[in-house]
């Protein structure tokens, strides 16, 4: 091959493969879209000026006179949501984030400085445990069957095993308290991880669905997110992992 030949053939793979990223980089952006809400303080009043940041973002958005915020390129999926304002109790909300919602966020506000000195020390210190578990919740709803409070609201199940009355790969036998959630190809139960903490003797319906902020459950083995599997699961009988309120 002549260096003329050779060098267009390297231009045509450059280009082929500025072309592939270019392809990629549309796709993740058009996966993406804006979340709008809105920051309100506990009488329903709202509050302007307040920071809201997704996750780990480095975008920050500041509330508009009426508590109105958005924010832009934002995946969809299991996410958490930081806000805070002075004056106020910051909070921290986990959430399935989709195009159609509107995000209610709710700051109680300090009535005075010795208020303020008592009470948000232990919010921040509170605040950080909690960003810290659903930072982790969010990563590991990324390969899962992942349902939220909301979710289970919507769905008014009298026991979490009446979750797993929908979702493939599980199976459920016997009604009510005493139902025992099983792996479709297996006859164990899954391993139950609680807030981060592995519980080998726990039965799904000791956890009150009212107390679940999300719950992730995973049906195989290779489902598991790399942190899940320093675990003792067996790998027949999947995970369910519960993050509460």
């Amino acid at each position: 091959m002549t260096r003329t030949a050779l060098a267009r053939t390297t231009a045509r793979w450059h280009a082929a493969l500025v072309a592939l990223l270019l392809i990629g980089a549309n796709s993740t952006l058009s996966a993406q879209h804006s979340i709008a809400g809105i920051v309100r303080d506990e009488l329903g009043q709202p509050i302007a000026g307040a920071h809201v940041v997704v996750g780990r973002g480095l975008q920050t958005v500041v509330t508009d006179a009426e508590g109105r915020f958005v924010v832009n390129a934002v995946s969809p999926g299991i996410n958490y949501l930081t806000a805070r304002a002075p004056g106020t109790l910051p909070t921290v909300e986990l959430l399935r984030f989709k195009s159609s919602d509107s995000v209610l966020i709710t700051l109680d506000r300090l009535t005075d400085a010795a208020d303020s000195a008592s009470k948000l020390p232990a919010r921040e210190r509170a605040l950080a445990r909690v960003t810290t578990l659903y930072a982790a919740a969010a990563a590991n709803a990324r390969t899962g069957v992942a349902i939220t409070d909301r979710d289970i609201a919507q769905r008014s199940p009298a026991y979490t095993s009446d979750l797993f009355r929908e979702i493939v790969g599980f199976r459920v036998t016997g009604d009510g308290a005493t139902a025992y959630v099983y792996t479709s190809g297996g006859s164990c139960a899954p391993t139950i991880i609680l807030d981060g903490h592995e519980r080998v003797t726990m039965r799904l319906n000791e956890v009150a669905p009212s107390s679940i902020k999300l719950l992730v459950a995973y049906n195989a083995y290779s489902l598991l997110p790399p942190d899940l599997r320093v675990l003792r699961v067996d790998s027949a009988c999947g995970m369910v992992s519960i993050t509460s309120k």
